[in-house]
């Protein structure tokens, strides 16, 4: 083999390998599915004394490109949220996406007709200071408590009508 066979050959490794790198850094609605599951089942043992795990940005709940948030639909405030704490302990039912969404009652809509699991699709920035982006989150009633859990994925290629058929 050539020195520029060997070289293009190295090239095309170091892009796959840099390509994977990157599409794990990407959350899918699968591992959202997952782990949101994995927190209500937590939830569901310790509930309320549970939350302050869900507020550290460094746990578990924080992965990848997203997170765990935690919301109380009774009160409709935000119960715990590791990337926007300021949200937590506000009443919510004002927050408004871009294109006039009411999310968070979606949200508490979405647990009360699915209390297993819903996708909500709304617009909200990926990071703080960001022009808000098309996010999808799956949300669900924490079992024997009065709140629900959720986490989602940005992302263009997915409608939550497409993930909510899935789930039938």
């Amino acid at each position: 083999m050539g020195k520029s066979a060997c070289l293009s050959l190295l090239c095309l490794v170091i892009l796959l390998c840099t390509g994977n790198a990157f599409a794990r850094d990407t959350a899918t609605a699968s591992e959202v599915m997952d782990k949101v599951k994995e927190a209500a089942a937590v939830l569901s043992k310790t509930g309320r004394d549970g939350l302050q795990q869900f507020q550290d940005e460094k746990s578990q709940w924080v992965w990848k490109d997203t997170y765990v948030f935690v919301f109380d639909c009774d009160n409709l405030t935000m119960l715990a949220n590791p990337v926007y704490p300021d949200l937590v302990g506000k009443r919510q039912a004002g927050l408004v996406d871009k294109t006039g969404n009411y999310f968070f009652i979606g949200f508490c809509d979405a647990i009360e007709n699915s209390p297993n699991g819903r996708w909500v699709e709304y617009w909200w920035p990926e990071k703080k200071g960001q022009a808000p982006k098309r996010k999808l989150s799956f949300v669900m009633q924490v079992p024997d408590r009065d709140f629900g859990v959720g986490g989602g994925i940005y992302t263009d290629a997915e409608t939550a009508m497409d993930l909510n058929t899935d789930l039938q």
